[in-house]
């Protein structure tokens, strides 16, 4: 299990954080009210999909905004997105990838 120490936090914003578990090896992303873990290579397959995105795909309106839902095939959970979360979302991993990359360049 993991402790406090072994938790750091690549990058924050007011409403997203991602933050990289040494213990555990996995980051966790919140965002507004959504919690997600990823392993190194499912953070970049879901960077992928969110820069494969296109307009058309924001094809759900919800609340009179103009969402996309994007859902793993396994499981009944998804998460809506209108194009400026994902915009949000995709520079704030780009971010957290950037300064993993820093620490990996300094720590290994």
């Amino acid at each position: 299990m993991s402790n406090l120490n072994d938790i750091i936090t690549m990058t924050e914003r007011e409403n997203a954080q991602i933050t990289w578990c040494k213990c555990c090896r996995t980051y966790s992303l919140v965002y507004n009210n959504c919690a997600i873990s990823f392993t190194e290579s499912e953070i970049e397959q879901f960077m992928n999909m969110l820069q494969n995105l296109r307009a058309y795909d924001f094809n759900y309106d919800f609340c009179g905004k103009q969402q996309v839902i994007l859902k793993n095939n396994t499981t009944h959970m998804g998460i809506c997105l209108t194009e400026e979360n994902v915009v949000e979302l995709k520079d704030i991993i780009n971010e957290a990838l950037a300064v993993d990359e820093v620490f990996r360049i300094i720590y290994d």
